[in-house]
């Protein structure tokens, strides 16, 4: 027995090491191929509307505080699962282009085609809207942590709060990625296309 708790430490620590291995493995990116498999679809229109300050002015107005306290937390949620599948996606499509890019890193810029500026330009875009998404879920997740416990004395939250962080927008984000990734599956070729695209 008190082997088990002298081995106990490092066998924890192994198995978490196999785990993230596995992880590693299993969420690597080798080609557009691989696309499909990986992404997951993002409702853009759902969270658009979810963060669209009109849309929330007109529930406000038409529902009860109470009923729009229940329903702004469905909303909340809704958005929440969007924003992190915006956060996947773009942090596949990073991997994605990051491996594209490792075969044409020995060129100089100067002699960049057109192929491979849309690859760097797929992998700046997928940064921003990772970045994008992660401050967003952020921002979320410290205001559900700081005021959930005493919501029902405050005025709800307003979810196009979260929309703009740093600046920046998320959905223009998210946009700008989708509209580089489809360009670059596109000149790539191949039947995945159609696939990887409908999964963006």
């Amino acid at each position: 027995m008190a082997h088990f708790f002298v081995w106990a430490p490092f066998i924890l620590m192994l198995l978490a090491g196999v785990r993230l291995l596995l992880g590693a493995i299993m969420g690597t990116v080798w080609s557009a191929r691989d696309l499909p498999i990986f992404l997951r679809r993002v409702d853009l229109s759902l969270l658009e509307t979810l963060l669209d300050p009109m849309e929330e002015a007109r529930l406000r107005e038409e529902m009860s505080a109470g009923a729009f306290r229940k329903a702004q937390r469905q909303r909340i949620r809704g958005a929440c699962e969007q924003i992190r599948r915006v956060s996947h996606n773009a942090g596949i499509l990073l991997k994605w282009a990051t491996l594209e890019f490792k075969k044409i890193e020995q060129k100089r810029r100067g002699a960049f085609e057109e192929h491979d500026r849309l690859i760097v330009s797929v992998i700046e875009a997928a940064t921003h809207a990772k970045r994008s998404a992660a401050w967003a879920l952020v921002k979320i997740g410290l205001w559900r942590a700081a005021m959930m416990p005493i919501w029902p004395f405050l005025p709800s939250p307003s979810l196009s709060d979260f929309r703009e962080v740093n600046g920046r927008d998320l959905l223009e984000d998210c946009e700008s990625l989708n509209s580089l990734a489809g360009q670059l599956l596109l000149d790539a070729g191949g039947d995945h296309y159609d696939q990887a695209r409908a999964s963006l």
